[in-house]
């Protein structure tokens, strides 16, 4: 263990004692809720964790405890995915592909098609399901489930999401959608700087 931990830099121990802690404090957390029914963490201090990079920690306590997605954790879980992606593309930028505006701008204007298509068939996808999902909410018939809403806007139709919520008036009440969207947005805007200075994209 020790010879594992000298091999880390600074930056990789801080990583792994931050997720330690995260899952450790969120399993904590999870059982005291089960026996008592209350808190025994602040959900502040909590996101705080998956913030400051213990998103992983954070994910594996809801992979093993928490996994199935409800109204009641859905903004948890939004959360920490739209962090994880923040996450990657942070240790993308320090240990794969510094960013480096140059190159960034050369790849953002000639691999540019690819992305686009896809990226504009996946927000039209996701505006039509949720123009869907109303009209089926207005009409007392069976709905699309908000996992399935939520994981089209992880897939990059987080704008199509965000402007069927303001066009259609829908899911502007549920915080996962109301903040997690703009969250998942911003998230993936980040992840897409990364991938484009990269060269990935």
């Amino acid at each position: 263990m020790l010879h594992f931990l000298s091999l880390l830099d600074p930056f990789q121990k801080y990583l792994l004692a931050i997720n330690i802690v995260a899952f450790v404090l969120y399993t904590i957390d999870f059982w005291f809720y089960q026996f008592t029914g209350n808190e025994l963490i602040s959900h502040l201090f909590l996101d705080v964790l998956t913030v400051i990079g213990g998103v992983v920690g954070t994910l594996l306590a809801f992979f093993i405890w928490d996994r199935k997605t409800v109204k009641d954790n859905a903004w948890w879980h939004v959360f920490a995915v739209a962090f994880f992606i923040i996450w990657c593309a942070i240790i993308g930028f320090v240990y794969l592909s510094p960013f480096n505006p140059k190159a960034f701008f050369q790849n953002l204007i000639s691999r540019h098609i690819i992305p686009s298509i896809y990226l504009v068939a996946i927000n039209t996808v996701t505006l039509v399901y949720f123009g869907i999902d109303k009209m089926r909410a207005m009409e007392g018939k069976w709905r699309i489930r908000e996992v399935s809403l939520l994981g089209m806007c992880l897939a990059g139709g987080s704008i199509g999401g965000l402007i069927g919520m303001s066009a259609f008036r829908h899911k502007i009440r549920s915080p996962h959608f109301r903040y997690g969207l703009p969250l998942l947005l911003a998230a993936q805007l980040f992840l897409m700087i990364y991938l484009i200075n990269a060269g990935l994209v």
